[in-house]
């Protein structure tokens, strides 16, 4: 990884871990069907862990809205789902949703959407992840499906941008970072999912 592409993940992980908080959610396993979080258009921040068991979380507004949902505000902080389903506003694009992780993510047949910044490892099994995944560790996904945000443009140059390409097959997942003229890759190419 480029020394300029960790230079950036970490400027936008503190840049979120400083945004001031405008919804404080106290509840902190949603582990019942029925109990759904509403996120609004808003910095939404959990104190703690958060846990979500056969749940979804709705996000209101519009399709031009985003949103901000941190977990780990006040203390060690990870993300946890089994079953979650993330629903957005019709149009909306999952990169429209930032979550940012004080800890760790680990999400297990969910439907997840977002852009996710961990501060430790990420890791999703089965299910559905349309966004971004970026951690200070590793990144882990077996099976499922891995989309990109949808309706991201592509840059106009590739001057100091940079572009990620994500591989799935059944249980290997390949990253390829190009940035410049330097391209790394790892694993093998199957279908490409451009960032």
């Amino acid at each position: 990884m480029s020394a300029t592409v960790l230079a950036n993940f970490n400027t936008a992980y503190t840049d979120l871990a400083n945004a001031t908080c405008t919804m404080n959610f106290v509840q902190a396993a949603f582990t019942d069907e029925a109990l759904s979080l509403d996120p609004s258009p808003a910095v939404n921040c959990f104190a703690a862990d958060v846990t979500f068991h056969a749940n979804q979380v709705d996000a209101q507004g519009g399709a031009n809205d985003t949103w901000l949902i941190k977990v780990g505000t006040q203390a060690v902080g990870a993300l946890t789902g089994t079953g979650l389903s993330v629903a957005l506003p019709t149009g909306a694009s999952a990169c429209n949703v930032t979550w940012w992780v004080e800890a760790a993510t680990t999400m297990t047949d969910s439907d997840f959407r977002g852009t996710l910044l961990a501060g430790a490892a990420i890791t999703t099994t089965r299910g559905t992840f349309a966004g971004r995944a970026l951690a200070k560790a590793a990144v882990t996904m077996t099976g499922g499906s891995l989309i990109g945000c949808g309706a991201l443009a592509a840059p106009k140059s590739r001057t100091g941008a940079m572009q990620m390409m994500m591989t799935m097959t059944t249980n290997i997942i390949t990253i390829r970072i190009m940035t410049g003229i330097t391209t790394r890759t790892t694993g093998i190419t199957t279908k490409k999912y451009g960032w």
